[in-house]
């Protein structure tokens, strides 16, 4: 058994595939329509003065030498914006050569009486050496409620010597004010030879004066090797932004690292293709993924769609799951991009994470006919039969729809489940498609949340 380690790389636009270089355990890709500047900030409530805790000052870390220096809390600050508050802080990790880990943070608010009104719990986790992070996350506070003041205290760090010097990067970190949420969005470099699973993501917002006035945090499904995730971050602030920094750590740097193994004689999974298409209204689209093996099947594998503006920026991102690839099989998927504009998608990267190669033979599979296509209330939809070949009822059956023109290429893709699939049955499922025209070619695929069953 060796490990996989090649990367898969697929460059797309929208007037045709411009090239594509293999290099595995994922894929990327790349697509494109027209920029769109990103929306002015309104003006926001209430900004106030932060106030520390007498408890501020961490305790000295358990280092394996007793030397360890302790975190130092460079900044803080809030935003409270009605019953939400977000915040974000700074800190640094003064050792020079020593990671800390499995630090913790509690942030308390006060009102203007000095009366603890609300508070939150979370992990800094992995702190590299020299580095200074920026944490950020929101809490919610009862109605009427109006904080003045926050302190931060951070607790129970521990330290290690560690080969690790180089954190996570964010790219194009920019703020993004919608109609109903506020987020920031960014590329995530990882500078490692292995796939990062369930990153953590910070916001911090600052005004013009550098003051930080609101924060937030999310999750990256994963990190691919050596190259760019992306992240958007819903985020709480008061006051106008000025700037933002994203931050990125992950639970151990070792153990959180997710290495994949061929069996002896399999090859890496391929992505046959990849292409999206916008009309007035979306965008979506679909992406094909080949297991060349014979007996060999993939199973728990991820992906990751992002879209980008004209200018690089992270516009939105799509995340899913692929429970089975089997021996021989191309799978492919699709949806839609839900919170971009569609004229400001220029281009989209993808990535696949194979989750874990195993034997097995090929088994039978789900049927699918009566495929046809619907523009009905003005909404695109695509309806299918999909039918059971085995003796016992199935639960959530994933159907996708990859959508192509005359030419060949993807224009886009959607999905839908089915709840249950009886014996030997079929059913009829409608799926909302997102595509820049009528299709000439649709493709259906499926997949199953537990093949175990099968078996």
């Amino acid at each position: 058994m060796r490990q996989s380690t090649r990367n898969l790389r697929l460059i797309c636009c929208l007037a045709a595939i411009s090239a594509l270089t293999l290099a595995c355990g994922l894929s990327r890709a790349e697509e494109t329509v027209a920029p769109q500047a990103p929306p002015s900030t309104p003006a926001a409530p209430t900004l106030a003065e932060n106030q520390p805790l007498p408890s501020d000052t961490p305790a000295a870390l358990a280092g394996a030498d007793g030397q360890a220096l302790p975190l130092r809390l460079l900044q803080f600050g809030f935003g409270q914006k009605e019953t939400t508050l977000g915040f974000g802080f700074l800190i640094e990790n003064p050792n020079p050569d020593l990671l800390i880990w499995d630090t913790s943070y509690e942030v308390s608010i006060f009102d203007a009486a000095g009366t603890v009104i609300g508070s939150t719990k979370g992990g800094v986790y992995t702190i590299l050496p020299g580095q200074t992070l920026g944490v950020g996350g929101d809490l919610m506070l009862d109605e009427g409620l109006q904080a003045v003041s926050i302190g931060i205290t951070l607790k129970d760090g521990q330290s290690e010597t560690s080969e690790y010097r180089q954190p996570f990067e964010a790219r194009n970190a920019w703020f993004r004010e919608g109609e109903y949420s506020a987020n920031v969005l960014s590329e995530v470099y990882n500078p490692y030879d292995v796939t990062y699973s369930s990153p953590i993501s910070f916001a911090i917002l600052f005004d013009a004066e550098g003051n930080i006035i609101g924060g937030g945090q999310s999750y990256i499904n994963f990190l691919p090797t050596q190259d760019y995730g992306a992240t958007i971050i819903p985020v709480t602030y008061a006051g106008e932004v000025a700037n933002v920094r994203v931050d990125a750590v992950v639970l151990d740097m070792k153990y959180s690292a997710e290495e994949v193994y061929l069996p002896a004689g399999a090859t890496d999974i391929e992505l046959e293709d990849f292409g999206f298409g916008a009309d007035n209204y979306s965008v979506g689209y679909g992406a094909v993924v080949r297991n060349p093996n014979s007996t060999v099947a993939v199973i728990n594998s991820v992906f990751t769609v992002i879209a980008y503006d004209a200018n690089n920026r992270v516009v939105d991102v799509n995340e899913g799951y692929l429970e089975l690839i089997q021996p021989g099989e191309s799978k492919g998927f699709g949806g839609g991009f839900y919170y971009a504009d569609p004229q400001e998608v220029d281009h989209a990267t993808i990535f696949v994470h194979p989750g874990e190669y195993v034997e097995m033979e090929p088994i039978p599979w789900f049927g699918a006919d009566q495929i046809s296509y619907s523009e009905d209330g003005g909404l695109k939809s695509i309806f299918v039969t999909v039918s059971n070949p085995y003796d016992q009822d199935l639960e959530m059956v994933m159907v996708y729809a990859v959508l192509s023109n005359a030419d060949g290429r993807i224009i886009g893709g959607g999905s839908n489940y089915i709840d249950t699939l009886p014996a030997g049955g079929s059913v009829e499922v409608e799926l909302y498609t997102y595509a820049s025209g009528a299709p000439d070619d649709i493709r259906i695929y499926t997949d199953l949340l537990d093949y175990t069953v099968l078996q």
